[in-house]
């Protein structure tokens, strides 16, 4: 499970900027006993997804796993059949995530994203999955961001939250900044967006966030 457990932040590509220059797309699986995902047949698979992706975007890919969906359903009986099509189904659901994002249709990507949580939870044989989406889903029920269904929604957050107050004060330290944080903002808690070899003991606390795309393939 890749994605439910993290605090992530929207990664937008620009429409026609080409997926492999922007990022190193990595396929989606689960660790599980039943299944070894370096087995010959499971890794063909993951790699197919993979570069398929890299090369030629996320419409394209999501084209080419429904087609392998498709004939998995006409293949025989296999031990590992079923896990293939859930690997084939969650990187999917994965990539039409993406794709929403990538046309800033931010609510579509929710939805989207809400569909491969339940997905998880009716089909995963893995309890971490399982769990990790539950909490997902959870954390998203309670501010009714779960039950949406149609563009226009309105999800408020919590309206007594909305009227409270801080004294916090949060320092946002740019991951390409090319100096050191500024040590005039010694009462404020600094804020990464990916891991930095800094001393902040001076500074009031400090909060990291990554995004998945960092946290897949530098992480």
């Amino acid at each position: 499970m890749i994605t439910f457990c993290r605090i992530v932040n929207f990664v937008m590509f620009k429409k026609k900027e080409s997926v492999r220059n922007k990022t190193r797309f990595f396929e989606i699986y689960e660790t599980s006993h039943h299944v070894d995902n370096l087995s010959l047949a499971i890794k063909i698979n993951r790699l197919i997804i993979r570069y398929s992706t890299r090369l030629f975007g996320f419409s394209t890919a999501i084209k080419l796993i429904d087609t392998s969906l498709f004939f998995m359903k006409l293949v025989s009986t296999h031990k590992t059949k079923n896990y293939f099509e859930y690997i084939l189904t969650i990187n999917k659901l994965n990539l039409e995530y993406l794709l929403h994002l990538s046309n800033n249709r931010v609510f579509e990507a929710v939805i989207k994203k809400n569909e491969w949580g339940d997905f998880i939870l009716k089909n995963s044989s893995s309890a971490t999955s399982r769990w990790n989406a539950r909490n997902y889903l959870s954390l998203l029920s309670r501010h009714d961001f779960h039950s949406m269904k149609q563009k226009g929604y309105e999800a408020v957050i919590n309206k007594e939250s909305l009227k409270k107050e801080t004294d916090l004060k949060f320092y946002i330290y740019g991951p390409n900044a090319v100096s050191a944080p500024s040590e005039k903002y010694k009462d404020y808690i600094l804020v990464f967006l990916k891991p930095i070899d800094v001393d902040i003991s001076q500074y009031k606390g400090s909060l990291l966030f990554l995004n998945g795309v960092y946290y897949r393939t530098i992480v």
